[in-house]
């Protein structure tokens, strides 16, 4: 590569400073690498422009641009101006040795003759292995006083770029990874693993992200068929990774293959229940690894991995008891995710296990995978029903089957102008004191206007909604009500708070009617974004939800705490994602205000004297004597939410059941829409599998029933099997790929929502 100084660089942010900017929404997906992947992306609510070129004949560089706010010195006065503004350079891998002599990819510090101080480090935390990054010292504008703010001259270090080296004697460089996961080299060894994950570090061994990153490998074809010695080495990249963190036993004198989990995790999510320590069995893991056997042999023509596949299989047979992953103690079969005592009953586990053995079958005829499947999808329809919460816009599904997860305290409220005492309240059998109290009110909305002015974009007015895209047809005002439209680029609406209009730290509520329309197909839900920009930490998302999601109009609840001192809120109402056309959602009747007070209620620690277990205690009645009419409530999202109005008599008790939604239970929207697809992929292995459709059907029944709020399904429910009869003998073929969802892993899915 020809030699150059660091005099050519590009440095444009000498003169200027990041103050803040006008919040875009952060993308839902698994975020781009902004410094080499060339286009304009979203990233963490920042726009990115990033353009890539020959620097040299052995060197590619990116040049990555931020869009800012930024000051500058014009005319004796300081004057902020938004745009692109100059980010770093990144220079893409190429040989380590191309690189001696140059000080930007050599650690040290050296001062060029115009005076400007540089510094590089390489292989280092901040810089990663296999790579350099430099900074220069440079005069900025920035702030150098408050109240009132002054700006002024300062020199700090400035991040100017980035150098990544190449490894061309490696296996394996500079391959097509899978979208999501990243290869990492752990005690010399190559391990491919997921981008996000809530544990630490995110190269620990996982089963089921491995899993998932070889059955991506399998299924890319077109690399297959272009360059099978790529392929094959990501192959073996994914196979021996997830082979050396397997371990085996014998049980009942046959082989059982293991791929455990190495890092501690609380099943429960609240402590109710013991964390599981590194090495636990999960079921998921295992069905995940057992169809990848299977479609490793298929794929490889290596009958090695059907024996693999054998051992994977015998772990079916493994108890609970014994260290193992099936239940049979509630007199239905189930593949438990995690081995908690009490089980925890997830849904998802128990799903893409059996998808795993029905792959297993398909592939080997084996007999005993088929009888487990069959046994599964027979027990599985006295549960699914269990699974179901209804909540905000329809009925939400729960992840598990456990309760402990915030449940919401509970109070007695007077009704005006009917008397009323409370002399009873036992809840699931037990005695407590539910408080009767006078009801309260909550606080006018002065916070947010309703007024729409749509025609102009952006914008720092207070008390006005601005559409964030500019004057289009995707974003109207229809009366009162916000009409939002997807396309190809982030469509919504926002408003300025300021600081003076709500108290700082304290608890907020947001309320909104919202109505989703899908058509023809997919489409995605609503999504509402709460942003802080502050004098101190810039702009940082404050909440986020995804749940209005209904079909017909209903009232969504939130709540969240308002920023710090010297902070503003910026509100945005979106469709939660862009990229294709389809969706409409609409908007009306918006409010923020500051919080009801709770005062005196039922501790949600009430709720511990019920069983854990959904499955022993389906529904949490409560007993109430007394005399008059009352209105049972939950406090939840900041609001005490009306349940209904009680009748109660002296001597006898009048029962009413806590709606599932406040008792605890652990509901995801991710996971909801993984539930309608993998019931739709077990709709039609079961039909394949010679199931009558008369069996078979729940499991279609089930999917349609939650498909509505599920809108990233939207129009994928097929026929009823009774109108089709030819599926019941189909092959497997395009028909059953259609309804097959790729491997979940529970932790990335959980980063990610």
């Amino acid at each position: 590569m020809s030699r150059f100084t660091p005099l050519r660089l590009l440095l444009a942010t000498a003169l200027t400073a990041t103050l803040g900017l006008v919040m875009q929404p952060t993308t839902p997906a698994a975020a781009v690498d902004v410094y080499t992947t060339p286009g304009v992306h979203v990233v963490n609510g920042r726009e990115w422009n990033t353009t890539c070129g020959k620097y040299s004949t052995t060197v590619n560089r990116c040049r990555t641009e931020i869009k800012a706010t930024t000051v500058t010195f014009e005319g004796g006065r300081y004057i902020q101006k938004t745009g692109f503004v100059f980010n770093n350079l990144t220079y893409l891998p190429s040989p380590r040795e191309d690189w001696s002599g140059n000080p930007l990819g050599n650690t040290g510090e050296w001062t060029t003759p115009d005076g400007r101080k540089w510094r590089t480090e390489c292989d280092t935390v901040n810089t990663g292995g296999n790579g350099c990054r430099t900074w220069i010292s440079a005069t900025v504008i920035g702030v150098v006083k408050e109240n009132p703010r002054t700006y002024g001259r300062i020199t700090q270090e400035i991040f100017n770029n980035i150098v990544q080296f190449s490894s061309p004697a490696e296996p394996c460089s500079s391959l097509p990874i899978p979208a999501g996961f990243k290869v990492s080299v752990v005690n010399g060894k190559k391990i491919p693993h997921a981008i996000k994950t809530p544990y630490e570090p995110n190269t620990l061994y996982n089963p089921t992200s491995i899993s998932n990153f070889t059955r991506s490998v399998l299924r890319n074809t077109t690399l297959k068929n272009a360059d099978r010695e790529k392929w094959d080495c990501l192959v073996d990249l994914g196979t021996t990774a997830l082979m050396d963190g397997s371990t085996t036993k014998v049980h009942d004198g046959k082989p059982v293959r293991w791929f455990p989990y190495m890092f501690q995790f609380d099943a429960s999510g609240t402590g109710d229940i013991p964390a599981l320590q590194p090495g636990w069995i999960s079921g998921l893991a295992q069905g995940a690894a057992l169809g990848v056997m299977a479609e490793l042999a298929t794929a490889t023509g290596d009958d090695k991995w059907l024996d693999v596949g054998g051992e994977v299989l015998n772990s079916f047979d493994v108890p609970l008891a014994d260290g193992g992953f099936l239940n049979r103690e509630e007199d239905f079969l189930w593949f438990e995710e995690y081995p908690t005592m009490p089980p925890t009953t997830v849904l998802n586990g128990h799903l893409e296990a059996i998808i795993g053995l029905d792959l297993w079958e398909r592939k080997t005829g084996s007999q005993r995978a088929r009888d487990l499947f069959n046994e599964a999808i027979v027990d599985l329809e006295a549960v699914l029903p269990l699974q179901e919460v209804k909540v905000e816009g329809g009925i939400l599904t729960s992840y598990d089957l456990v309760r402990g997860y915030d449940a919401a305290p509970l109070r007695l409220a007077k009704v005006a102008g009917k008397g009323s005492r409370l002399d009873s309240a036992q809840l699931n059998g037990v005695d407590v004191d539910l408080p009767l109290t006078a009801p309260t009110t909550l606080v006018p909305n002065n916070i947010l206007s309703p007024v729409l002015a749509l025609s102009e974009k952006g914008g720092a007015d207070v008390g006005k909604w601005r559409s964030i895209a500019g004057p289009s047809s995707s974003v109207v005002a229809v009366g009162d009500t916000a009409r939002i439209k997807s396309s190809s680029s982030w469509q919504g609406i926002q408003q300025k708070v300021p600081r003076t209009a709500f108290p700082a730290s304290k608890p907020m509520t947001m309320s909104l009617d919202a109505k989703l329309t899908l058509d023809p197909g997919p489409g995605f839900s609503g999504r509402v974004a709460v942003y802080q920009k502050c004098d101190v930490g810039g702009t940082s998302m404050l909440f986020e939800t995804q749940k209005p999601r209904g079909r017909a109009w209903d009232t969504y609840t939130m709540g969240f705490n308002a920023p710090p001192t010297g902070c503003d809120i910026w509100v945005q109402l979106l469709t939660s994602s862009y990229g294709k056309t389809g969706t409409t959602v609409e908007y009306k009747n918006i409010s923020l205000r500051e919080a009801e007070k709770k005062g005196i209620a039922l501790s949600p620690s009430a709720l511990a004297v019920n069983d854990l277990s959904i499955r022993d205690t389906p529904t949490v009645p409560l007993s109430l004597t007394g005399i008059g009419t009352a209105r049972l409530e939950a406090y939840s999202e900041g609001q005490w939410q009306r349940i209904g109005d009680v009748e109660l008599v002296s001597g006898t008790p009048t029962t009413i059941a806590v709606p599932e939604r406040y008792t605890g239970r652990n509901l995801h929207y991710g996971y909801h829409e993984t539930h309608v697809y993998e019931l739709l992929s077990l709709y039609s292995r079961s039909l394949q599998a010679g199931f009558p459709a008369s069996d078979a059907e729940f499991l279609r029944n089930f999917a349609a029933r939650w498909e509505p709020m599920a809108p990233a399904r939207h129009g994928s429910i097929p026929t009823p099997a009774a109108t089709r009869p030819e599926a019941r003998m189909a092959e497997q073929g395009p028909a059953l790929d259609s309804y097959e969802l790729p491997l979940v892993d529970p932790f990335q899915l959980l980063m990610e929502e």
